[in-house]
């Protein structure tokens, strides 16, 4: 997850998994990082696929929530832990906000979050359409 925040008119979360298998990016804007909002990402990328998924996944409070749990428990979505204090072992942060930021955000004023989010939508829909195998995200 990343915060969107370019003094445009307030700012917003950005939720993002990376399905390795169909080399594309799922997204949800939120408005804050709560367990509510991560729940409905998580029932987000429950709906995409019938197979399980392993979500990767730092520490935030968000993840470790009650609600989440409750999500985890059903079985479908399996979470991936990392160990705390090691975010360079996310590869989603490491790899596709590095992208994003560098070929999207950075060195760009946007007039507001709608407009930051139009960017950063035809940015995925790029990716997801190009059918390219990053090496750096094959392992």
């Amino acid at each position: 997850m990343v915060e969107l925040n370019q003094r445009t008119r307030g700012k917003e979360i950005l939720f993002v998994a990376y399905d390795p298998h169909r080399h594309r990016i799922v997204r949800r804007y939120t408005p804050n990082m709560h367990a509510r909002c991560f729940v409905e990402f998580l029932k987000l990328l429950s709906r995409t696929t019938d197979e399980d998924i392993y979500l990767i996944l730092d520490n935030h409070p968000s993840h470790r929530s009650r609600e989440a749990g409750e999500v985890f428990a059903k079985g479908k979505i399996k979470p991936v832990w990392l160990p705390k204090h090691a975010p360079e072992l996310n590869d989603v942060d490491k790899i596709i906000f590095s992208l994003l930021q560098r070929e999207v955000i950075q060195n760009r004023k946007f007039r507001s979050l709608d407009e930051m989010e139009r960017c950063i939508d035809r940015w995925i829909r790029g990716f997801n359409s190009s059918h390219r195998i990053n090496p750096s995200l094959q392992n």
